[in-house]
């Protein structure tokens, strides 16, 4: 509460879910027989962790929520999301209501962001752009012990993107072709960046900017529905056809 001292108390009322929480999992693992692997996590939450403190130290109320309300929270409820199918009885009760108790806290970033876009959306930029890409990298970390319990690697991806996707969605950024902003856009491969508009879960599509900064050769590959595609800039074409 000490960078948002007017909601001090809202704030206390987060971190004792929290702390509810950890002790719903210590009783998860102790079931299983378990114990969580403290030095791991607080390794591969270094870099966002880190992060955090920085922008902390430095007041940065709108980074320290993007990262915390915002990036985290959508981290975990997809991880439970996919993890609830496999858990046994005991720890998929239990984190069935931890992921509602998430939404509450991604709820609180996303109403302050929305609340005070106008004055924070430099810095909500430059913190997507600087953050974001972490949390790949961590997914990819523990592709290979996720895929042990069946939670496959693409599943959490996309059950992230949704999340995220999701709470940025009421923390409207208008006129989104209006100009160039780097911040707006992530790396999706060499020379490759895309930048997110609609993700629809009720209907199973979705929409993004892709933007390519270096002529090059697509190989060959399936689209599991129909596509439509728009040339805003640029051009492409196909290298068996005249069109």
């Amino acid at each position: 509460g000490t960078l948002i001292p007017e909601q001090a108390e809202d704030l206390k009322r987060l971190a004792r879910m929290e702390m509810k929480h950890m002790k719903g999992f210590t009783s998860c693992g102790r079931n299983l027989g378990v114990e969580a692997d403290l030095p791991f996590a607080n390794k591969f939450f270094e870099p966002l962790h880190g992060n955090f403190q920085a922008a902390l130290k430095e007041g940065k109320v709108v980074t320290c929520l993007l990262i915390q309300a915002l990036l985290i929270e959508a981290f975990a409820i997809s991880a439970y999301h996919i993890y609830i199918p496999v858990a046994d009885p005991f720890a998929r009760k239990i984190t069935e209501g931890v992921v509602k108790d998430e939404y509450t806290h991604l709820n609180y970033g996303q109403e302050w962001l929305k609340a005070n876009f106008e004055s924070s959306k430099d810095e909500l930029f430059e913190a997507n752009r600087a953050n974001l890409p972490l949390i790949r990298s961590m997914l990819e970390e523990v592709a290979a012990d996720a895929a042990v319990l069946h939670m496959e690697k693409e599943d959490l991806i996309e059950d992230f993107l949704i999340a995220y996707q999701e709470a940025l969605s009421e923390i409207v950024v208008p006129d989104a072709l209006a100009k160039e902003d780097d911040r707006m856009w992530v790396q999706q491969a060499q020379n490759v960046y895309f930048r997110p508009l609609c993700l629809n879960i009720s209907q199973g599509y979705w929409m993004n900017l892709l933007k390519v900064t270096k002529s090059g050769v697509l190989s060959r590959h399936r689209h599991p529905n129909p596509v439509h595609g728009f040339v805003l800039k640029g051009r492409w074409h196909y290298l068996e056809h005249d069109w």
